[in-house]
This record gives C-alpha cells, structure tokens and sequence, in this order.
C-alpha cells in the first residue's frame, strides 16, 4: 500500500472528525460519491 499524501491525510482527518464508526464513514463516502458523480452522469 502506498502512504498517503499530504493532502490525502488531511481528508482522513476530517472525515475521522465527523464519522464515530466505520459505517458512519461509508455512508458518508457513498452518500459523498453519489451525489458527485450522479450530477456529472446527468442523473
């Protein structure tokens, strides 16, 4: 595995900030994901 980068780190922090557990994160991350790549599919 590759380390992360600076940026990468910062991103971890954050969403480790808001999410308790680890379903709270995926759920934050696919909610995250959707809505990013529904727009740009014309969804």
């Amino acid at each position: 595995m590759t380390q992360l980068n600076e940026k990468g780190m910062e991103l971890a922090m954050l969403l480790s900030e808001e999410c308790g557990t680890p379903a709270e994160l995926t759920a934050k991350l696919k909610n995250l994901f959707s809505g990013a790549f529904g727009k740009n599919a014309g969804s």
